[in-house]
């Protein structure tokens, strides 16, 4: 009997353990947890530039959409370049071979010889996200020696 009880009260003290305690309550997803969220990406080079340049600039940038609160979120990597950056920004609307005006600036830090941090975040309007889902925004990072641009990737 002993042996029976025992056995009842660890098995309704297991139980117990993996039920959620009444003290706490389910947390219900927030916004941020179900924001549509896309990730666009692209290959910084010389020769996406129009016209193209010469350099051995390369590296990668990603834009992350948030379609719920219309924001944009750009990091990257940016290597190789003839000098220090004087200008790095956002372009659009323009799809691969044309140019557009800059739509936004970005950071560009110093992280080792010749690398640069790339970053910002900005808003964006309903049609300035049919643009970027249209494929019709870059990136673009322009030096003294390329002050028309020295890399640019095509966000895809």
């Amino acid at each position: 009997m002993k042996t029976l009880l025992a056995s009842a009260a660890l098995l309704t003290l297991s139980l117990t353990a993996c039920m959620p305690s009444t003290s706490t309550a389910m947390t219900k997803p927030t916004n941020t947890m179900m924001a549509k969220m896309s990730t666009f990406s692209g290959t910084v080079s010389a020769t996406n530039e129009v016209p193209a340049a010469t350099s051995s600039v390369s590296g990668t940038v990603t834009l992350t959409l948030n379609e719920d609160a219309k924001t944009a979120q750009v990091t990257g990597m940016v290597m190789n370049l003839s000098g220090a950056p004087v200008a790095s920004h956002v372009h659009a609307p323009a799809l691969k071979g044309s140019n557009a005006g800059v739509l936004k600036a970005l950071t560009y830090t110093a992280s080792g010889t010749n690398m640069y941090t790339i970053s910002g975040g900005f808003s964006l309007t309903d049609a300035e996200i049919a643009d970027l889902k249209a494929k019709k925004f870059y990136f673009n990072i322009h030096t003294a020696a390329n002050p028309g641009g020295e890399g640019r990737a095509q966000f895809e």
